[in-house]
């Protein structure tokens, strides 16, 4: 989101009675070279009040630590799915208790494309909520 329209956005939701939730989800997109400007130049700079606007960010896994680092604290920040089981010899998975025990308390579920080209299923997103 650009910083204009993050202003503009922020403007109008001291407008809004109710508490207003901006996320954004980064996919499988970005690189720490791209990522650290982002951040510092951009999301950082978002002003806002918070008692009216929550700002989520969702960061590709192998960069959540250095987005941790730099992210200001007013934003939270988000995985981007999290695995149907607990921990256990589930290569390549990240658990919601792994991510609680990093400091990290949202996570994105239900996303059309895990639907779509993962094939997973309802029951896989109300497990995937239960371990939240």
């Amino acid at each position: 989101m650009a910083a204009s329209t993050a202003a503009k956005t922020a403007k109008w939701a001291e407008k809004v009675s109710r508490k207003l939730f901006i996320g954004g989800n980064w996919k499988c997109n970005g690189t720490v070279k791209s990522y650290a400007p982002l951040i510092k130049d951009t999301v950082n700079k978002i002003v806002f009040n918070p008692k009216k606007i929550e700002i989520l960010i969702s960061p590709v896994y192998i960069h959540l630590l250095m987005v941790k680092k730099i992210l200001a604290k007013n934003i939270i920040l988000s995985a981007q799915n999290i695995s149907p089981f607990s921990n256990g010899p589930f290569t390549g998975e990240i658990t919601a208790e792994q991510l609680k025990d990093f400091g990290i308390n949202w996570t994105l579920l239900g996303h059309s494309e895990r639907r779509t080209y993962f094939k997973e299923s309802d029951n896989v997103r109300t497990t995937r909520k239960i371990l939240c």
